[in-house]
């Protein structure tokens, strides 16, 4: 390319890098503008970028090619003490940004400004030994980020196998100028501030104001507030029918659906009745025959005393058969199961039930009505307090949570329930409040169940202490 037009293309970088660093809108911008934008008008294999605050601490903001720089890494902790070194400017006490501005100007050489090649041969001992395993061959320049009075703001560190220039150097010190420029500026923004975290940060060191803010604290903890816990809660109905098995058997059919409405004297369910069926079978045509040996002993009977008596025993015969008929004819109709009042058919799904066996008594379904439910909950045995008559209860129901529903407790178990999970529970029961549409039955959620106002301290910590007295018995 030609001479002219390199130059001219360099000065246009540069004037551009410029423009743009001015332009950052903080300091994450600018900062990774600078490790990695810089490339455009000098090449190099890594760059990292640090500032330095009030306390000559350094910070490391920004690394080329990464979005995030691991602080407690070998290389970064050993490059840390590093930028310390070059900078010279570790205290033990704060100091105002004027007054580092100052300690910096005379600790630092008159060529602080400009960059600077490290050579392994200036450092100290204790950062000799990690140079070749960092480095690698590589020839490191450093360059500070300074606006007035020698006083480095920020610092950044260049690497690449390649010798640096002089020219190179110069092109370097004049952006890094406007880099700091722009860097000096927005930490102004930031720490100018009153409610900026340094800003912030420094009230916080007054003496007073932190025994103001430990004051605050402890009163806070004995601000009043509304103990409360959570529970698992379902719609349950109120006083529902339990439909039980007449008889031992194995359900045959369901003729009603899970939630379907029952009308008083709907079919539910049947057992089956192939069994006590042949059995009526059977029967009825033993009570068939006993009636055709009954009227031909009438018949005969007229004619020979011996017969009268045959007569007798038939009829004994006769009724003993009808009786069988008649109980197994009974049997036959309570295998069909009826509904005894309306009511929603509550109960899982049918397929469950078929071809299983049930014995007398046994739970097959329940008849409820949909316009009484109330609000089951299961506390867990770990979060039981004392719930006072009448508890405040918030229902946030699985299908709207963004909705809750209001209750009242006014039932509570004092006896522990297991659950198939293996957890303890206590159940409680909630009335909803008159807010309108009832909750579907079945429908699950979580509670909040308020209790007394206890002290914010005894709100955050009851779980520890519970456990701490659980474990230690203190």
């Amino acid at each position: 390319m030609d001479p002219e037009k390199q130059a001219l293309q360099t000065l246009s970088t540069l004037l551009q890098l410029g423009r743009e660093a001015a332009a950052s809108p903080d300091l994450q911008t600018l900062s990774f503008l600078i490790v990695n934008d810089t490339h455009r008008l000098i090449r190099y294999d890594r760059a990292l970028l640090w500032r330095m605050d009030d306390h000559a601490k350094i910070h490391f903001q920004a690394a080329s090619g990464i979005s995030r720089i691991e602080r407690n890494s070998p290389y970064i902790v050993w490059l840390k003490r590093i930028a310390n070194f070059m900078a010279k400017g570790q205290r033990t006490a704060p100091q105002s940004s004027e007054q580092l501005s100052e300690q910096l100007s005379e600790q630092l050489p008159k060529q602080a400004s400009k960059p600077q090649s490290v050579n392994e041969q200036e450092l100290p001992p204790s950062l000799k030994r990690d140079w070749q395993r960092w480095l690698q061959g590589s020839q490191p320049l450093y360059i500070p980020l300074i606006v007035r009075d020698n006083a480095p703001i920020a610092g950044c560190w260049l690497e690449r196998k390649q010798q640096w220039t002089d020219a190179e150097k110069e092109l370097l010190q004049h952006l890094m100028g406007q880099y700091a420029l722009a860097f000096h500026s927005l930490q102004l923004e930031t720490q100018g501030s009153p409610w900026g975290i340094d800003s912030l940060w420094r009230r916080v060191q007054a003496r007073r104001v932190r025994y103001g803010l430990l004051f605050a604290l402890c009163c806070l903890l004995f601000l009043p507030v509304r103990i409360s816990v959570l529970a698992k809660a379902e719609i349950t109905p109120i006083d529902p029918i339990i439909v039980t098995a007449p008889m031992d058997g194995v359900v045959h059919r369901f003729f009603v659906t899970p939630n379907q409405w029952a009308g008083q004297g709907d079919l539910l369910f049947m057992l089956d009745d192939t069994r006590i069926r042949n059995q009526v079978e059977i029967t009825r045509k033993a009570v068939q025959v006993v009636e055709a040996n009954l009227r031909r002993s009438h018949r005969a009977g007229f004619q020979k005393r011996k017969d009268l008596a045959e007569t007798r025993v038939l009829e004994e015969r006769l009724a003993e058969q009808q009786s069988e008929l008649a109980y197994h004819q009974a049997l036959l109709d309570r295998s069909r199961v009826h509904a005894q009042l309306d009511g929603l058919a509550i109960f899982n799904d049918a397929n469950d039930w078929l071809g299983r066996p049930v014995q007398t008594g046994e739970k097959v379904l329940s008849l409820a009505d949909p316009e009484k439910v109330e609000v089951r909950l299961l506390l867990s045995v770990q979060d039981a307090i004392h719930l006072p008559k009448d508890a405040e209860v918030l229902v946030f129901l699985d299908i709207d949570p963004l909705h809750p529903l209001e209750a009242v407790l006014h039932r509570q178990s004092y006896e522990g329930r297991a659950q198939p999970d293996g957890s303890v529970v206590f159940p409680l029961y909630a009335r909803l409040a008159d807010t309108g549409e009832l909750p579907r039955i079945g429908l699950q959620g979580t509670a909040k169940i308020y209790g007394e106002r206890v002290t914010l301290y005894y709100y955050l910590f009851r779980r520890p202490l519970v456990i701490v007295r659980q474990t230690l018995g203190l």
